[in-house]
């Protein structure tokens, strides 16, 4: 019985030694082996993700720190914007031809929200007279007369030149309380027009204003002086 408990016993640790040999040990240098050759899969992974994100969506490197987009110059070209006029440049009257040669198109006549004063101003040096639409606000202003046109945004900066103080380009309200950009006039057109003349205005003028709001529409008051 003791013999056969020893015979036993050195079978099972041959059993023993033998599966031990069969399993296979990992070494320091081989562990190390293995997490080397998986993060070089997962980088090859990651770049060919890329690749096909980019190939099915475009990058957009306008939003990129940095990036400088580009405007075509043909899509400059197609677009348009609408202008109020309220003076010389109505159809019928002197610089109309001004908004032809930048390429406007007239649209419509309207009526401004009723918030401006209308002056006639005059330069004796360039015997010129032109009006000029005054912001007052509703206390003191009323509803003039303007024109509509339609114009290439790519020509605003060669119509812009053309314009002399105290006009320039501004936001204009609409009676039907839409906003277009337009004419407008610098505010110290109405202290001219008093006659004790503020001393903010910016410099010496010869000019002479008139304020003709009561006519509401700068033909209406052509028309009147030509029958004087």
């Amino acid at each position: 019985m003791f013999g056969k408990g020893l015979i036993a016993l050195g079978d099972r640790r041959r059993r023993a030694a033998c599966k031990a040999k069969s399993t296979p040990r990992w070494s320091t240098a081989r562990f190390r082996r293995f997490i080397a050759y998986a993060a070089v899969c997962s980088i090859c992974a990651a770049k060919s993700l890329l690749r096909y994100s980019a190939a099915a969506r475009p990058l957009d490197k306008r939003r990129l720190p940095g990036a400088v987009h580009k405007v075509s110059v043909n899509s400059l070209a197609e677009e348009r914007m609408h202008l109020a006029v309220c003076g010389l440049h109505m159809r019928g009257q002197k610089l109309e031809h001004q908004l032809i040669d930048v390429g406007a198109a007239f649209v419509k006549a309207c009526r401004s929200s009723p918030v401006y004063e209308l002056y006639a101003i005059t330069d004796p040096a360039n015997n010129t007279c032109k009006p000029g639409m005054v912001a007052v606000g509703k206390a003191k202003g009323k509803a003039i007369e303007l024109e509509i046109w339609d114009l290439p945004v790519q020509r605003l900066g060669d119509f812009f030149l053309l314009i002399s103080e105290p006009l320039g380009l501004g936001t204009v309200c609409l009676d039907d309380q839409s906003k277009v950009k337009g004419f407008i006039c610098e505010g110290y057109v109405a202290d001219l027009s008093s006659q004790a003349p503020s001393k903010d205005i910016p410099f010496e003028s010869s000019m002479r204003v008139e304020n003709i709001t009561q006519h509401g529409s700068w033909k209406q008051y052509k028309a009147q002086q030509q029958q004087i």
